[in-house]
């Protein structure tokens, strides 16, 4: 869903100023800053693990047959894990998401900012956290990447009060509009590229192989969508492994033989 209008080469605004300018955006409809809450779950998230850790390694080097190189792989690995998640124990930076009618600022605690306006935004990326090395929770959303054609970013935190207020206004101002844009694209016998699969009236791509839809079940989860064809799987659909996700996630359950919703608040993170 690439955009080529050329005014999208200049639509990402950076400044120092103490506001960003609104004569384009048109009138300010909320603000979000940073919500304390985020801190305390964090601390507790890593209270809680460093607890686990130190019971565990207690109760395992009771058994006689650990060796002490064992326990020291054991015990530095516990360090390691409770150092990397009392990471996410620190209050995030103290910022203010703005949201206006036709775009959005997110104003930094040096009082710099950051501004984009909804119809320049060529691709919206949504951000999952992290947890320590691999493990990654997709059951909710930490930001999203607003990205223009020439791939200038901005980075939009959900570590802020009402952060669902702030997703509903990117999607409508951002992805719904591309809605009827893909399926007319679609209905003309185009092919629509979201990186890791391509969507076609008739079939999806997936690592190079197209698979009809009428032959595909999609199953809707928190955070991914399973393909499946004669109940063997053919692709993972995760929502911060594609651009607007909210219009993959749309397509895919209109194009599919069918579809199943297994999680109710699949909604938060498509």
């Amino acid at each position: 869903m690439a955009g080529t209008d050329p005014y999208r080469s200049a639509a990402l605004v950076e400044s120092h100023d103490t506001a960003p300018p609104t004569e384009s955006f048109g009138e300010k409809v909320s603000t979000h800053e940073t919500d304390p809450q985020v801190d305390r779950r964090r601390t507790a998230a890593a209270a809680a693990l460093a607890y686990a850790l130190a019971l565990g390694f207690v109760l395992w080097q009771w058994r006689p047959e650990v060796t002490t190189l064992w326990r020291a792989v054991v015990l530095l690995a516990a360090f390691i894990a409770l150092g990397l998640l009392m990471r996410r124990a620190y209050p995030p930076p103290h910022v203010r998401v703005t949201l206006f009618e036709r775009g959005i600022a997110v104003i930094y605690p040096d009082g710099s900012w950051k501004s984009i306006a909804y119809e320049t935004v060529d691709a919206v990326w949504y951000v999952v956290p992290r947890h320590l090395w691999v493990f990654r929770s997709r059951s909710r959303l930490e930001g999203l990447v607003l990205m223009t054609a020439d791939r200038r970013k901005l980075p939009v935190p959900l570590f802020v009060h009402d952060a669902a207020a702030v997703l509903r206004a990117v999607v409508a101002g951002v992805t719904q509009p591309l809605v009827a844009q893909a399926e007319e694209a679609l209905r003309a016998g185009e092919e629509l590229d979201f990186g890791n699969i391509r969507i076609t009236e008739v079939d999806l791509v997936a690592a190079g192989v197209r698979f009809p839809w009428k032959e595909i079940e999609a199953t809707v989860r928190r955070g991914s969508i399973e393909l499946t064809r004669a109940e063997d799987s053919i692709a993972k659909i995760t929502c911060d492994g594609v651009p607007h996700p909210r219009l993959v996630c749309q397509l895919v359950r209109r194009l599919a033989a069918r579809s199943k919703i297994e999680d109710a608040g699949y909604a938060s993170t498509w």
